[in-house]
């Protein structure tokens, strides 16, 4: 019959409890991680390859080694939770 019905939103809100920021970003050697401690991480490139892995408690990486790019960034916290963050490498 061609007719819409919408619901009301009120607020959507992320949980940045859970949240993790990396910084520099673009970066040429170190990438830091704050929010929760970070328990694991994968580095892929845009082609899903694996660059870098470690698991344990750390709260930086370095990614001088890695060539010029855009690259995934992939962490699970100390709570399980895991999160991919976009990062450039100049």
């Amino acid at each position: 019959d061609g007719s819409y019905d919408y619901s009301d939103v009120i607020l959507l809100k992320g949980n940045t409890e859970t949240s993790t920021s990396v910084y520099p970003n673009p970066t040429t050697g170190m990438l830091y991680f704050s929010g929760n401690k970070i328990e694991q991480v994968f580095i892929t490139s845009s082609t899903g390859i694996v660059h870098k892995y470690f698991v344990g408690d750390s709260q930086s990486i370095d990614v001088s080694d890695l060539a010029s790019g855009i690259y995934l960034l992939q962490t699970t916290n100390m709570n399980g939770t895991t999160q991919s963050i976009k990062f450039i490498k100049k």
